[in-house]
């Protein structure tokens, strides 16, 4: 539920800014994002703009 509310108040917040409801593009850089066999699935670039 607290994401569902996050997501709704980030949309919300971009488009009184005159912006889309949803980014375009996105930037991943090695450092953000971690390869390793511990890192969950959904944790890596599927999980990272999603509502």
């Amino acid at each position: 539920m607290t994401e569902a509310l996050l997501c709704e108040l980030r949309i919300k917040a971009r488009r009184q800014d005159g912006r889309d409801g949803e980014p375009s593009a996105g930037i991943i850089d090695s450092q953000s994002v971690k390869g390793a066999d511990t890192v969950g699935r959904d944790s890596l670039l599927g999980g990272i703009l999603a509502c």
